[in-house]
């Protein structure tokens, strides 16, 4: 998603029920696929950091998002998950 603008994005959910009501309009036909966290952080990030791609971080319905770098949003998580080892 996005544009020439503002670059693209890739949209993601924290769960497929979101995801799936997404799944409309210009995205008909797309389906959700869930990615283990490990390899979120592995595999994707460093690619969409390579790709120069954004994140979307659950985009809704109504067209509204955040937008964040794959560093950041990495190191975000990264943080959440010390509060929780």
């Amino acid at each position: 998603m996005g544009d020439k603008e503002e670059g693209e994005h890739v949209p993601v959910w924290p769960h497929p029920v979101f995801a799936e009501a997404y799944t409309h309009g210009e995205w008909l036909g797309y389906k959700p696929k869930k990615i283990e966290l490990e390899d979120w952080l592995n595999k994707w990030i460093p690619g969409m950091e390579k790709d120069k791609l954004m994140v979307a971080v659950f985009p809704t319905t109504e067209g509204q998002t955040t937008t964040v770098s794959p560093v950041q949003l990495k190191s975000d998580l990264e943080e959440e998950l010390t509060k929780y080892e």
